[in-house]
């Protein structure tokens, strides 16, 4: 009778795992699917809510804004016009373009600007940035000219920053025969401690060896190895190679593929060398710099003066780009069930209108088809996030249905049936009450025969 009470107040049929372990397992499992659905629901409202949101701000922008501006460019395309006219239609035009990108910089859903990049760009290198490699050949003769190399590279260096770039990281490679040894740094192949770049050339200095110079593999090797920064919308010349050796190439048939892969990776190739009919090329079809090593006993001058000037010149402060990264919504109870919606730049300056202009007649007709562009560009984004909020709805009505089933399944194994358990108690209830009964006529039994004793 107690087990029983315990349920009927409870609500449950499972308390303890004792009472099921197998059914505690499962309904704990379910109840974690049935809380993570509930969240999932919370979550696609709130996809829809940001919807919302984004068609608002576009919708405005496409009417009235985009649709007077196509207007007034309709009205600037007669030539019943003055110039003073086409002036005062020009000032409305601007107006109207100012007006949409304060649509677009204000329309927000929790904070997160959703018809722009974030206002928060990413800080660009403030005083351009450098990647170097130093690629020295480290066969028997070479070990002067590298410790002389060493001696100048501060100077190199201060060429390069007084370019302003203060951002330079430089790895070392050495090669001979098919030895090829990338130099570590403290665990890192990059440093931009020019003590620590002074004592490593040094070191590789009493270590020449071999007699073989596979210059054109070296490089591939530094192309392989080095993870340069990548800056993708710049043009500047950031990436950067400097090899020195006395002795022509033991490889030069790769001359060509070599310069192909430093193209494709935007690295420039510059030489501390002698007349070498492969790197020469090489440096040449990728805009570097050549110092003559022997016979030139100012050459340690030369490598700031030449090559120096040259990577900071090229080094200009690269900005990048800030892509609308897509949003992703969790929309199910477990890994991976998210799906992913795209953002779109809607500043005049991505839809093509900052610089419409409608002081002729010509250039209004210009800019009506740019107008014409833009209003297809904002509708296909429309229908896009249109087709996407259905979605949305589909698949919230999904997650309620699936929440309902599972909360009525998980019942089934962790609920009291009351009626059953009711039943239970009155049985136990009239057990008990019987049993008391016949305990009193007992007693009552056992007192009269006592009585008949006495």
């Amino acid at each position: 009778m107690n087990n029983t009470l315990n349920k009927l107040s409870s609500g449950y049929k499972i308390k303890q795992a004792a009472d099921d372990a197998a059914g505690l397992g499962i309904s704990e499992k379910m109840r974690g699917q049935i809380r993570g659905l509930h969240r999932a629901g919370e979550n696609i409202q709130n996809g829809l809510s940001l919807l919302q949101t984004v068609d608002g701000g576009l919708g405005t922008i496409t009417d009235p804004n985009l649709l007077r501006m196509r207007e007034l460019a309709i009205q600037a395309a007669n030539d019943t016009l003055t110039n003073d006219d086409r002036f005062k239609i020009q000032m409305e035009i601007d107006a109207i373009k100012e007006g949409i990108d304060n649509i677009v910089d204000g329309t927000e859903f929790n904070t997160i600007k959703v018809l722009r990049p974030p206002a928060e760009l990413p800080t660009a290198t403030p005083n351009g940035v450098v990647d170097i490699v130093l690629v020295f050949d480290n066969t028997g003769s070479m070990s002067s000219k590298q410790q002389n190399f060493a001696a100048n590279i501060q100077n190199l260096i201060s060429s390069i920053q007084g370019k302003g770039v203060s951002d330079i990281r430089i790895g070392i490679l050495s090669y001979y025969d098919s030895n090829y040894e990338k130099s570590d740094f403290a665990g890192d192949k990059w440093t931009s401690d020019i003590n620590e770049v002074i004592a490593e050339i040094n070191r590789i200095s009493a270590t020449n060896d071999g007699g073989t110079e596979n210059n054109m593999t070296a490089i591939e090797e530094v192309v392989n190895f080095y993870d340069f920064r990548e800056y993708p919308n710049s043009n500047t010349n950031y990436k950067h190679l400097i090899i020195i050796t006395d002795e022509f190439g033991d490889d030069d048939y790769k001359t060509q593929d070599v310069v192909q892969l430093l193209k494709d990776q935007h690295i420039m190739l510059h030489g501390v060398m002698d007349s070498a009919p492969g790197l020469d090329h090489v440096i040449q079809e990728t805009g570097g710099q050549k110092v003559q090593l022997n016979g030139n006993p100012n050459w340690g001058a030369d490598l700031s003066k030449d090559i120096g000037e040259a990577i900071g010149s090229s080094a200009n402060i690269p900005h990048e780009e800030v892509d609308m990264h897509p949003l992703i919504l969790q929309v199910g109870a477990n890994v991976g069930q998210h799906i992913k919606l795209n953002l779109y730049d809607c500043r005049t300056t991505t839809i093509g209108i900052d610089e419409v202009s409608v002081m002729t007649r010509e250039d209004a007709e210009q800019a009506l088809a740019i107008i014409d562009k833009a209003i297809q560009q904002i509708s296909s984004y429309r229908s896009e996030y249109g087709a996407f909020y259905n979605r949305l709805k589909y698949a919230y009505n999904n997650v309620q249905n699936a929440e309902e089933n599972l909360i009525h399944a998980e019942s089934l194994l962790r609920d009291t049936d009351m009626a059953q358990e009711m039943s239970k108690l009155k049985k136990a209830q009239l057990i008990l009450q019987s049993s008391q009964a016949m305990m009193a006529q007992i007693n009552q039994m056992s007192q009269g025969i006592l009585t008949l004793l006495k």
